[in-house]
């Protein structure tokens, strides 16, 4: 029952609208970082907006990573959760630019 309870509650991050990222703008990838699942509670509604790619749970905590825009990680860093951009512009991570060449 437990587990049945943890995957409803995790499914609006898992079941995020793509639409809810400004795609005019570079989409970044990011890693969300969390001590315990129930700190994510801190997004409050834009849980359910994020694109979130995966999730890692470790030991002691773990991290969602998502690809989000600029506005959303204001967002995510006003609720207080740490956050680290290995990718301003996911692009990068694919063609080495910010572009298709």
């Amino acid at each position: 029952m437990r587990l049945l309870v943890f995957a409803v509650l995790s499914l609006p991050l898992l079941a995020a609208p793509l639409s809810a990222l400004d795609r005019s703008r570079p989409v970044i990838e990011a890693r969300v970082y969390f001590g315990d699942v129930r700190a994510l509670r801190q997004l409050g509604d834009l849980a359910g907006e994020l694109d979130v790619c995966t999730w890692v749970k470790e030991d002691l905590d773990g991290y969602l990573l998502i690809n989000t825009d600029a506005y959303q990680l204001e967002q995510i860093r006003a609720a207080g959760l740490l956050v680290d951009v290995p990718y301003p512009d996911i692009r990068q991570k694919f063609f080495g630019t910010t572009g298709i060449e």
